[in-house]
């Protein structure tokens, strides 16, 4: 009797640790399988990208495609065109839009009205440098020293005319200071009068 009861727990014994191992073989091949099936791989980041729909209007499509035709435009201008313009200023604003369009087109939220806006911008920039180009060099450089000539002339009057204001200020608030003092040594004459005479 007694070796029927121990006969009976092994194999209940027996039959809990063939399905306990049933259980951990299956848990593992799941967890191997969904590891592999969520792995990156440049086939799977290229599947996610293309399943996510686009999000940016034909509007804003068509201003991008746009921008980027004028960017690229403004590039082979400026790179033509950089050792014949003597005018440093024109130089430099043209490079400055084609730095920022860069990051323009790269930032968020995208606009289609900054887009466009910008393409007029880096337009204009690109036919003053071209027409800056075209210029002889010797003329150029005699318009840009006048030119300098003349903003150092203007700055001197303007810091003339401040100066003057300053001066007039000075003088008036002297005055001011002046009529304060006269005030205050009258008030303190008048008040030595009234003790003395209340004395």
């Amino acid at each position: 009797m007694v070796n029927n009861t121990e006969s009976k727990h092994r194999s209940t014994r027996a039959i809990g640790v063939v399905i306990a191992v049933v259980i951990a073989v299956a848990v593992i091949v799941g967890a191997l399988a969904w590891n592999g099936s969520n792995r990156y791989t440049p086939q799977a980041a290229q599947e996610q990208t293309q399943t996510v729909p686009a999000t940016e209007s034909k509007e804003l499509k068509e201003s991008r495609a746009a921008l980027e035709k004028k960017l690229a435009e403004a590039q082979k201008v400026y790179d033509a065109n950089y050792s014949k313009v003597v005018d440093p200023e024109t130089c430099g604003k043209l490079g400055a839009l084609i730095d920022g369009t860069e990051g323009l087109l790269e930032a968020q939220p995208a606009l289609a009205e900054n887009f466009k806006t910008r393409a007029t911008e880096l337009d204009t920039a690109m036919k003053a440098m071209q027409e800056a180009a075209k210029e002889d060099p010797q003329v150029a450089y005699t318009r840009l020293v006048n030119e300098t000539k003349a903003r150092e002339a203007e700055a001197d009057e303007m810091q003339a005319q401040a100066d003057k204001i300053n001066a007039e200020i000075d003088r008036n608030t002297r005055k001011e200071y002046e009529r304060q003092q006269a005030e205050m040594e009258k008030q303190a004459e008048e008040m030595l009068q009234s003790t003395d005479q209340l004395s």
